[in-house]
């Protein structure tokens, strides 16, 4: 029992952020320092360049987030209702100066359900491979059958393009038959 410290004690040690109220009490006032403090060319190049380097705007957000929080700059109420303006904020920033170029948005790939269907199907495989080896090979052996007639179909459309674009044409748009 004397061996940890009474509770509250942290409360009252003086280097500890949370014994203060929070420096910002509304979102507001939290996105206006933001964009005070990115009036600064430096920081404000900083930040372009986290964005188009692939950093996506969301994962900004949730780290400045995070970071305020963790030193009480604002309560955790402030924080959520400062994403959406942060985020908005970061994305202006990102295509201020007529940038044309991607910048991510979201952290999640725009195919990322693509990427999950292809990482369950290779589940799929190795948990069949090792319960039920015979089906296993069955579905294989299948699905190249169905991936070389697949290849097959798309050589036989190249080598038909290839082949009308060999022959000349007999009339074409600017010339006109004159036997009429």
């Amino acid at each position: 029992m004397l061996s940890k410290a009474p509770v509250g004690y942290g409360l009252t040690q003086p280097d500890n952020p949370w014994a203060k109220p929070p420096k910002y009490n509304t979102a507001e006032e939290f996105v206006q320092s933001v964009c005070d403090g990115l009036m600064d060319e430096n920081k404000r190049d900083r930040c372009k360049a986290y964005i188009l380097a692939g950093l996506p705007v969301t994962t900004m957000t949730e780290a400045m987030i995070l970071n305020g929080f963790s030193e009480n700059l604002f309560n955790p109420d402030v924080a959520e209702l400062s994403k959406p303006a942060l985020n908005m904020l970061f994305t202006a920033l990102a295509v201020e100066d007529d940038y044309m170029g991607p910048f991510r948005l979201s952290p999640e790939p725009v195919n990322q359900q693509e990427i999950d269907d292809e990482k369950l199907n290779e589940n799929l495989k190795a948990f069949m491979q090792e319960n039920n080896p015979i089906l296993a090979k069955a579905i294989t052996m299948q699905q190249d059958e169905l991936d070389e007639q697949e290849m097959k179909a798309k050589e036989e459309e190249i080598l038909s393009r290839q082949k009308a674009a060999r022959t000349k044409p007999t009339e074409g748009f600017i010339e006109k038959r004159e036997a009429e």
